[in-house]
């Protein structure tokens, strides 16, 4: 896959999965706009900046998750969420295969000839549990339930490097070779989130922006790295910022005969 198709499918998955979403919404015929109980389903994107020991190995990154929340009438939030991390901004590429590069600068396969190699960030965030509460403020055609929200949450983070082999003759990083690169991290991690939750009167427009802030308490999970050999065994501190936006699915209580689907 070259770099550049990444951000091109990253959307296309996401785009799919709010249609997906979508076109299996039910919502029962009654009137929206008061304050009640319900429960949402949402596709979001996400786009972040590393701190802490994840900027020492990559750049920004775009996130694609679902998740299922709870909408009490009192207006608070529980929930459960998680995503896949996608990047293509890796800091270590200069360093992290040095071992296997020759005096002409490049690194030669089972053929003898060059590989061809592209380094990607990949990971997940799942599940990450959430409780919150929304702060009632009507914007434009807004029903009673929107308004600005804050949650925090707890969960479990993953990253590692992708070695993606273009040319199919890197026989370094096949098998079990691919664990001395790869710098596999994972751990426990909490999250805060800031934003706005939009509930159309009409149902029809619902979405959510947010800044959200993730800390991840976590650790080398290989036992030895071919590039520095040896074995990464300090607690790491993996933070994260950046932005969310989310389509949100409602799906209100039945209140008349019949229903629709839209």
């Amino acid at each position: 896959m070259k770099k550049g198709n990444i951000s091109k499918n990253i959307i296309v998955r996401w785009l799919a999965l709010t249609l997906l979403l979508t076109l299996t919404n039910v919502t029962y015929s009654q009137n929206s706009d008061t304050l009640k109980a319900f429960p949402i389903v949402h596709a979001d994107f996400g786009a972040y900046l590393p701190g802490g020991g994840l900027a020492n190995r990559f750049g920004w990154n775009v996130e694609i998750g679902t998740g299922f929340w709870w909408k009490t009438k009192t207006n608070w939030l529980l929930g459960v969420d998680g995503s896949f991390i996608l990047g293509d901004h890796v800091r270590d590429d200069s360093t992290i295969l040095d071992n296997l590069i020759n005096l002409d600068g490049g690194i030669v396969g089972e053929d003898g000839q060059y590989v061809l190699y592209q380094l990607y960030e990949r990971g997940y965030k799942l599940p990450v549990f959430k409780v919150g509460k929304i702060f009632p403020v009507r914007i434009s055609n807004a029903n009673v339930n929107s308004g600005f929200f804050a949650t925090i949450g707890a969960g479990f983070m993953q990253h590692k490097i992708r070695i993606y082999d273009q040319s199919k003759n890197f026989v370094h990083i096949r098998d079990d070779y691919v664990k001395g690169y790869d710098k596999l991290t994972n751990g426990l991690m909490l999250n805060e989130s800031f934003g706005y939750m939009y509930f159309g009167k009409r149902r029809r427009v619902n979405f959510y922006v947010s800044i959200d802030l993730v800390q991840g308490f976590t650790k080398n999970r290989r036992s030895f790295n071919f590039d520095t050999r040896t074995a990464e065994n300090e607690p790491r501190l993996d933070l994260q910022h950046g932005m969310k936006v989310g389509w949100i699915i409602p799906i209100y209580k039945k209140m008349a005969e019949g229903y629709y689907i839209r």
